[in-house]
């Protein structure tokens, strides 16, 4: 994700702005279904980066199956 937020700053360097990202994170801990849930980030490109690298998160296996999360993400220069 910084690498994005830093790929976006290459553009502008004044970029600032929220990704929400709603996902979902399957039985086995392995995250589905990521999806964009209101973010406000001006740069489509760096929103997209960032819910495409949900993918390659890996979390514990959720207690109770499977468990959906909307996650905010704040990204400011400096």
């Amino acid at each position: 994700m910084r690498k994005c937020y830093s790929d976006g700053l290459g553009r502008n360097a004044s970029l600032t702005g929220r990704v929400v990202v709603r996902f979902v994170i399957e039985r086995d801990g392995s995250v589905s279904r990521v999806r964009d849930d209101g973010s406000t980030m001006p740069d489509p490109v760096v929103t997209e980066c960032v819910l495409k690298s949900f993918y390659e998160i890996r979390f514990p296996k959720p207690e109770n199956g499977i468990v959906t999360v909307v996650y905010p993400i704040k990204f400011e220069p400096g």
